[in-house]
């Protein structure tokens, strides 16, 4: 289960007053790349789930789509959003990874 906190939920609810285009879904992924070996993407979508997707309700009129393949790595993962002298971000906090970038979006996996 992905857990969003207070204030990242806030967010995600002013962005979708705040955007032309409305949506529905929040889309989370893993992929290759970033500062360490792999970063979250982070999207908003109207789209709906895909066959290899899982859904979540996060809020009122909000799902959360991941991959299946994904799931694994984004088990308990909470996901906050806070605000600093360099402007507002989503922050991950994700207790299966082994190291994490301080931006919080890049991360690696423990050796197996």
């Amino acid at each position: 289960m992905i857990n969003f906190s207070k204030s990242a939920i806030k967010e995600l609810q002013r962005w979708q007053r705040a955007r032309e285009e409305e949506f529905s879904e929040v889309r989370l992924a893993v992929e290759s790349g970033g500062c360490l070996d792999l970063h979250y993407d982070f999207a908003f979508t109207s789209e709906g789930a895909a066959d290899d997707e899982l859904s979540y309700p996060v809020a009122d009129s909000l799902m959360i789509l991941i991959k299946v393949k994904d799931a694994p790595y984004l088990e308990n993962l909470k996901i906050d959003f806070s605000e600093d002298l360099m402007g507002g971000a989503f922050r991950f906090i994700n207790p299966n990874v082994a190291e994490t970038c301080g931006c919080s979006q890049s991360f690696t996996l423990p050796a197996q």
